[in-house]
């Protein structure tokens, strides 16, 4: 999983003060239904996410802020960028508060990642994400759905 460690993209204050990040909170999330789950603040190190993706990860949940946390516009480039450099069995979910975090957003980055059909965006309710069950429940259930059935395996 990746993320940013900038204040104020975790979705929950607790994170912040703690200093973990959303992907901290997801991969114990993550664990807690029996799957392997490895949290990264990797940014844009290159290096860093080619040694992450190696062995192939079958799932990349990647916050939709990692690469751009101030909003710049250019993190949703790293993330196709991220897409087009992981293996071709790799899927990713990509996840944000964000509006228009959709399905077309998801079909953008997989066209120009080279993915089509291993991308998925779910937009989030703004506020406190991780403090809504419902919101927790569907991106697990979502990232589930993505993995293959015989060896579940979430980065």
């Amino acid at each position: 999983m990746f993320d940013t460690a900038y204040p104020g993209q975790a979705y929950s204050k607790a994170l912040t003060e703690n200093g973990e990040t959303n992907a901290h909170f997801l991969a114990q999330q993550l664990r807690d239904r029996k799957l392997d789950a490895i949290p990264a603040i990797i940014g844009r190190d290159q290096a860093a996410r080619d040694n992450f993706l190696t062995p192939a990860p079958d799932l990349v949940i990647v916050h939709r802020s990692t690469f751009d946390p101030k909003d710049l516009g250019t993190g949703d480039r790293e993330i196709a960028l991220l897409i087009a450099a992981a293996p071709k069995t790799t899927k990713f979910l990509i996840y944000s508060r964000k509006p228009g975090t959709d399905t077309a957003y998801a079909q953008s980055l997989a066209a120009r990642g080279g993915a089509p059909g291993r991308v998925v965006a779910i937009q989030l309710k703004t506020g406190d994400a991780w403090s809504d069950p419902d919101q927790i429940k569907l991106l697990l259930n979502e990232a589930e759905s993505l993995l293959p059935t015989a060896s579940p395996k979430a980065a």
